[in-house]
């Protein structure tokens, strides 16, 4: 899936770009990245559109990068273009980086989740049956994302 090449920049260049990551950075940040880094959980970010949601994703994805996480280990999706299961997106990123991500840490960012049909209960499954994985979400529709999450995320998510 060339789509993944083109979402995740630092599997090649081991860096993201200031353009996604701007250096810029709110004061909500600190309290984001010490959740999503600090607990078994799902991080979920929503909001409207333009807020900058997208933008707090790159910026954990660059703050992993600077604490020495391996690039291949980290994984962004986003919705906006192109829908996938989440599982043949895993598949997909298996294929191309040779993680096992059934066995080894991966921090996958699945943005616009809201475009993805049962989205909630797919997150779930995964939260559920594979520890390694810390996921952080956003969607842009925050009513209905909060409350799916609220629904069928219910004690795993922040």
């Amino acid at each position: 899936m060339e789509e993944l090449l083109i979402q995740n920049e630092w599997w090649e260049k081991e860096e993201i770009s200031k353009e996604k990551a701007l250096p810029y950075k709110r004061k909500i940040f600190g309290e984001i990245r010490d959740i999503f880094l600090g607990y078994r959980s799902i991080l979920v970010l929503t909001g409207l559109r333009r807020v900058g949601k997208t933008v707090l994703i790159h910026q954990l994805i660059e703050e992993l990068l600077k604490r020495g996480v391996d690039p291949k280990h980290i994984l962004y999706f986003s919705f906006d273009k192109l829908v996938e299961e989440p599982i043949e997106i895993l598949k997909a990123y298996q294929r191309i980086t040779k993680i096992d991500w059934r066995n080894e840490r991966v921090y996958l960012f699945l943005d616009e989740i809201q475009k993805l049909q049962d989205w909630s209960s797919k997150i779930k499954l995964l939260y559920d049956t594979l520890p390694n994985l810390k996921i952080c979400i956003s969607g842009s529709a925050s009513l209905m994302v909060e409350r799916e999450a609220i629904g069928n995320l219910a004690g795993r998510y922040f």
